[in-house]
């Protein structure tokens, strides 16, 4: 399912607003850690650049989560050193969790993103 341009502004108002305020989960999967590796980036980076993600950032989403309870899953790409980087991000009654931080396997469409 694709989102409007409101959804996404909504759901990344709420997500910055609970970045300040909840517990931030940074998924120990391996490409998360080999990215941020190769990429000598730290957790604390990546929540900056995920509270700087904007509209233009979307991917996909809101998609159902089968992995992180009830709500849904939100997808975004941002270049980071030269690489896009696909992020993906839920949020729990309790956390922000950041499922997906590595470098992307394919090219990223953004719907909303402005022609240069």
């Amino acid at each position: 399912m694709s989102a409007t341009e409101k959804e996404i502004q909504d759901f990344l108002q709420e997500l910055k607003a609970k970045m300040l305020a909840l517990d931030f989960i940074f998924e120990n999967r391996d490409k998360n850690r080999e990215t941020l590796l190769k990429l000598e980036i730290s957790v604390a980076k990546i929540r900056e650049i995920i509270i700087n993600l904007e509209v233009e950032n979307y991917f996909q989403g809101p998609k159902e989560n089968d992995q992180y309870g009830n709500n849904p899953m939100w997808i975004f790409g941002a270049d980071v050193k030269k690489e896009e980087i696909y992020i993906k991000l839920t949020i729990s009654a309790f956390s922000v969790i950041c499922i997906s931080f590595h470098i992307a396997e394919h090219s990223i469409n953004y719907p909303f993103k402005k022609k240069k």
